[in-house]
C-alpha cells in the first residue's frame, strides 16, 4: 500500500475520469493511473461510491464496472 491522491475530472462526452497520482518520497515526479469511466457506467460507480450507514456495512462484492485504464508519469505540484 502507498499513499497517494484521486483527482475527478468530468469529460465533455460524460464519462469521468478518475487521476490517481502515487509519488514516493524524494521524488520529483508521481506515478499517474488514469481510469475513465464511460457516461453508461456512471450510475453504477455511484451506487458503489456511496457510503451506507454502519448497522447495515456489510463486505460486498459489487458488479465490475467497465472502464479504460492508463499508466504513466506525472510531474509533482508543491
Amino acid at each position: 500500500m502507498v499513499d497517494g491522491v484521486i483527482d475527478a475530472v468530468s469529460n465533455p462526452d460524460g464519462a469521468v475520469s478518475l487521476h490517481v497520482r502515487i509519488s514516493m518520497p524524494g521524488r520529483v515526479d508521481a506515478d499517474r493511473i488514469e481510469v475513465i469511466v464511460p457516461p453508461e457506467h456512471m450510475e453504477a460507480l455511484a451506487e458503489a461510491l456511496a457510503p451506507c450507514p454502519p448497522a447495515t456495512a456489510r463486505v460486498s462484492r459489487l458488479a465490475a464496472i467497465p472502464c479504460t485504464v492508463g499508466v504513466g508519469t506525472h510531474p509533482v505540484r508543491a
